[in-house]
């Protein structure tokens, strides 16, 4: 168990995934390079955001993963495409806690991570809906009572 938190720590504990590593420092002092690099100025502002955006989209990620397999149980599958988002999404990230050794191989999925993130916010959207709608159908209930 100690193996998969460290492993868990070094791929996603870090929101910039890796950034750093190709960065080619340069002689200038520009914005980018204060924002950027580790020992820029503004690096420690830029990590915080990239990890607070990347946390909320693994959040969002799970969120989805959740509704969907409780979809898929109750057999109320709403559209294979999510499914297949969803799933792929999971692989991916198993993929990454099995056989990378760092989070630099994500780059190449974060649209996929987006567009979990986004499946996620619908999930919740959907979720809040259909508590709004039971609570007012139970409060016409007992009016009607």
């Amino acid at each position: 168990m100690d193996h998969i938190i460290s492993k868990a720590r070094a791929n996603f504990a870090f929101g910039t995934l890796g950034s750093q590593d190709f960065v080619e420092v340069s002689e200038k002092d520009s914005t980018l390079f204060e924002i950027f690099t580790f020992n820029g100025l503004h690096f420690k502002k830029y990590a915080m955001a990239a990890t607070s955006y990347f946390y909320s989209l693994l959040i969002l990620l799970g969120v989805a993963v959740a509704a969907t397999v409780y979809r898929m149980k109750k057999g109320n599958v709403f559209n294979p495409l999510h499914v297949v988002t969803i799933f792929t999404l999971f692989g991916i990230m198993v993929y990454v806690m099995i056989f990378e050794a760092n989070n630099r191989q994500l780059y190449n999925h974060v649209s996929w991570f987006v567009i979990g993130g986004t499946l996620g916010i619908e999930s919740v959207l959907l979720a809040g809906k259909n508590v709004v709608t039971k609570i007012r159908s139970r409060r016409q209930d007992r009016t009607k009572l």
